[in-house]
């Protein structure tokens, strides 16, 4: 296990150097995603699945007409095309046959789809209604597959949830995780020919991706015996992944201690302490090799505590493989295997490097897209091709995505291109997409948005755009949804365009 690499100046050898393996990796961290768990549990209750997610406060009251059963909906005579960019009366539909499903790919003339809302109202053409809420909005959630008329082919063994395995020394209880839903955020495409989907990890139980991960890598640890029972468990963590290891722990006879940075929410310092373990909170914007960066105060306490079982998620290869089982073979087969393009943020790189070798293995034409805040060094390494050593990371405030040294869990031979987005791009989309679809979440999915809305204008007619939603805004409503705190960071955006001199952007 190596520290993080230094800052820049620094002169010394950067992290991942020559431990990093040749195996696939992972993409975006995105740990930024305190949300929601009561929200999000609740909406689980009853089905043992997210059968439909809306996503802001509502999500909890609305669980009831969330969780009914729609096998019997059919198609409107309007057909199931995603609303056109700009149009704002499209119908949310909800499909539990594969076959119905399937067709939303087949769509419609643009004109149809306008006018499908105002046609069909709250009846569909059985006689039958919706609840009024799932009635609103212009996306649409895929629920479970797109099926019958793509079968893709899973490679054995395929995985799409890691819990209730049971059984001495293993992770035996879990609230379900993976199998989320997807969500039409087409609106946002600025092609209309261009579908922008996106998965809802934050109805995750935690709120956040890193679910997945955190139940995969401690399973494996548990059957290996590098988890004893009753052991304890440490994080390095931006938040996501705490509040993952603090919910399983409490729900297995584990111990643990999380340790975060100051730039992490009071609301996900609050979850990861909620469960009954320690935080640590140390300080922000320290070089890589500072003894008090967050990573180096879990290793070193590792060190002074040989029993203690160190996750690693900067590290172990398990992350990246975790989303290689899970994550990667759910979007393909939500998909029906017509994804052309996935898109993540990278903070650990697990998320995008696992995910994007599975859907590069089914199909060698899907191109990886990612996305990097200003101020991380991912961008200047991987594009830039400045060296390890000499990288210098800035500061930046969306949490859980950026690094500022190389882990050895991002795999960089899987992406394809990059680009930079600044704070404010991504915070503004968060609003954009809440005021706009009722959903909340968090700073990496609104990078990861702004990402694909961009991204939509280069590419192909027909192209189908995959993101993730990382995490919930609950986990950030006293960032990026408290109008004060936005008001300073849009005049620290506007201090930075006059300081270059750039009076345009700064209006």
């Amino acid at each position: 296990r190596r520290r993080p690499g230094p800052a820049a100046g620094g002169g010394a050898r950067g992290v991942a150097g020559a431990l990093r393996e040749g195996r696939d990796g992972e993409a975006g961290e995105n740990e930024n995603n305190t949300g929601a768990v009561m929200a999000s549990q609740s909406l689980r209750t009853g089905c043992g699945r997210l059968s439909a997610c809306s996503g802001g406060m509502r999500a909890a009251v609305k669980c009831q007409a969330a969780t009914q059963d729609f096998s019997s909906l059919a198609p409107t005579a309007n057909g199931l095309r995603a609303p056109t960019r700009g149009q704002t009366n499209g119908v949310r539909r909800y499909f539990a046959d594969p076959g119905k499903a399937a067709q939303w790919f087949e769509a419609t003339a643009p004109e149809e789809s306008s006018r499908a809302g105002a046609e069909a109202g709250s009846e569909l053409d059985d006689g039958s209604r919706l609840p009024s809420y799932e009635m609103t909005g212009h996306l649409q959630l895929l629920r479970r597959s797109l099926g019958s008329r793509v079968a893709p082919t899973l490679p054995e063994p395929y995985h799409s949830e890691m819990g209730d395995r049971g059984g001495g020394g293993e992770i035996g209880q879990s609230y379900k995780v993976g199998d989320t839903p997807m969500l039409d955020l087409s609106f946002m495409s600025l092609q209309t020919g261009v579908k922008i989907l996106a998965k809802c990890e934050f109805a995750n139980p935690t709120g956040s991706i890193k679910d997945r991960m955190v139940q995969y890598v401690l399973q494996e640890a548990a059957k290996s015996g590098e988890l004893p029972p009753e052991g304890t468990i440490v994080a390095a963590t931006s938040g996501n992944t705490g509040a993952s290891v603090a919910m399983l722990s409490a729900m297995n006879g584990y111990k643990y201690i999380v340790i975060t940075n100051e730039k992490c929410s009071v609301e996900k310092r609050n979850i990861m302490g909620a469960f009954g373990g320690e935080v640590r909170v140390t300080p922000s914007g320290v070089p890589a090799d500072d003894p008090l960066h967050y990573q180096n105060a879990a290793i070193t306490l590792c060190e002074e505590n040989p029993g203690f079982y160190d996750l690693d998620q900067y590290g172990n290869q398990l992350n990246p493989e975790a989303y290689y089982h899970t994550l990667g073979p759910e979007i393909w087969r939500d998909t029906a295997g017509q994804v052309t393009h996935f898109l993540a943020g990278g903070s650990t790189g697990g998320t995008i490097s696992g995910t994007s070798k599975f859907l590069k293995e089914m199909n060698p034409d899907v191109k990886v897209h990612m996305p990097d805040p200003k101020g991380s060094v991912f961008y200047e390494f991987h594009v830039g091709g400045v060296p390890e050593e000499e990288l210098c990371p800035g500061s930046y405030q969306v949490e859980g995505v950026g690094k500022d040294s190389i882990p050895p869990t991002m795999h960089f031979d899987v992406v394809d291109s990059m680009v930079q987005v600044d704070d404010l791009e991504s915070f503004q989309t968060c609003q954009k997409v809440a005021q706009n679809t009722g959903v909340l979440v968090g700073g990496s999915s609104g990078l990861n948005v702004f990402a694909a809305s961009k991204l939509s204008a280069t590419v192909p007619e027909g192209s189908v755009i995959v993101t993730v939603l990382p995490d919930s805004g609950f986990k950030y409503l006293s960032k990026i949804y408290n109008s004060e705190w936005m008001d300073k960071q849009v005049k620290k955006h506007e201090q930075a365009a006059l300081a270059k001199g750039n009076i345009a952007e700064a209006r």
